[in-house]
């Protein structure tokens, strides 16, 4: 492949917000995808466009299938949330499974767990990962497998992104909390309500990370990339009852849940 060319991109894990937020720019790049996933009948629902393939990447039943043919690896596969202890398996046998099927690229897009409690405002790649929790622990150990695998027939890279919303981040809390404003109701916001941080748009993370992925000085790294501006609960609180023939503006207006990590802000330093 050509510096900038991804080749033939296949989305693990492709039923989530980044997943669907990255088909419409491969389209639109006109890169041939695939999408895998434990469903290939909602795969290919929900992307009629792609190959559609079936994996389960916790066994590992069907990935090196899933990616023969494949140039680049987007990994985005998720677990329950309180298994955190799966995502190292899982992305242990998508690792295995890109090798033995010759991808040249693996990119895991993973969230900021593996930092630990910043210790500034900004948060650049070069900063120690020190998490204090088992969330943490796992994310890193997962963060860990990928970047080992770099250069070993294959090149790898990490991309952290702050928490999301938007189309299908249902999940996210970042849409609980305005689906919650919109509709008059408490909105639960999770963290210091004063402390400023980082939410990423989801389609805004798509054409980032396919350019990031086309660059071959990228790999052998992890990437941060932070959201449009950083914005405290009480700021987005204020803004929400600003907005024309919004609610009453109430006592409680933002329930609020106390988070130990802070905003994570986009910062173009590099880890060597």
């Amino acid at each position: 492949m050509q510096e900038g060319s991804v080749g033939v991109v296949g989305l693990f894990g492709a039923g989530g917000a980044i997943g669907h937020s990255l088909a419409p720019v491969l389209e639109g790049r006109g890169i041939a995808y695939r999408v895998v996933g434990r469903d290939p009948e909602r795969m290919r629902r929900e992307f009629p466009r792609a190959q559609a393939s079936s994996a389960d990447f916790l066994s590992g039943d069907g990935a090196t299938e899933a990616a023969n043919g494949i140039d680049t690896i987007v990994y985005l596969a998720g677990a329950p949330y309180t298994n955190f202890e799966q995502h190292p398996v899982m992305t242990g046998n998508a690792l295995r499974a890109a090798r033995e099927a010759g991808v040249k690229r693996f990119v895991h897009v993973a969230p900021v767990y593996s930092y630990g409690p910043a210790a500034s405002a900004q948060v650049p790649e070069s900063v120690a990962h020190e998490p204090t929790t088992k969330k943490g622990r796992f994310r890193l150990e997962q963060e860990r497998l990928v970047l080992s695998a770099d250069g070993q027939g294959m090149r790898t890279l990490v991309m952290h992104l702050p928490d999301f919303y938007g189309p299908h981040a249902d999940n996210g809390f970042a849409n609980y909390f305005m689906r919650e404003a919109v509709a008059g109701k408490p909105a639960t916001f999770i963290g210091p309500l004063d402390v400023k941080r980082d939410f990423a748009f989801v389609p805004d993370a798509a054409e980032p990370l396919l350019d990031l992925a086309g660059l071959d000085d990228a790999y052998g790294s992890c990437w941060n990339l932070g959201g449009f501006a950083p914005i405290a609960g009480n700021e987005a609180c204020r803004h929400r009852l600003r907005r024309p023939r919004a609610p009453e503006a109430r006592a409680g207006c933002v329930k609020n849940h106390v988070a130990r990590r802070r905003s994570l802000r986009r910062n173009d330093a590099r880890t060597g």
